[in-house]
C-alpha cells in the first residue's frame, strides 16, 4: 500500500494543499515520522460519500408541465 502526501492529494483533486490540510480529519490520515499521509482507499471512501447518482425513476412518467407564454405586444 502506498501512502500520499498532501501534495499528491492536492494534484489528485485539483485543489491547493491547503485545502487538503484544512479537510484531513474528513478525508481521514494517518502520521508517518512527523508527516501526514493519506491513504488512497480512504481518498475512494471521501469521494464515494460525496458522490451523487443520478435517480432511476419507475414506474408512470410524471404528466409534462405545460408552459403558459404570453404573447407580448410591443407598441411602436
Amino acid at each position: 500500500m502506498s501512502l500520499m502526501s498532501a501534495k499528491d492529494v492536492a494534484q489528485h483533486f485539483g485543489v491547493t494543499r491547503d485545502w487538503v490540510y484544512s479537510h484531513r480529519d474528513e478525508i481521514g490520515w494517518t502520521q508517518v515520522g512527523g508527516c501526514i499521509r493519506f491513504r488512497p482507499t480512504d481518498l475512494d471512501r471521501y469521494l464515494d460519500a460525496r458522490t451523487h447518482h443520478a435517480r432511476v425513476r419507475t414506474g408512470r412518467p410524471r404528466k409534462q408541465q405545460r408552459r403558459i407564454v404570453r404573447k407580448i405586444e410591443w407598441q411602436h
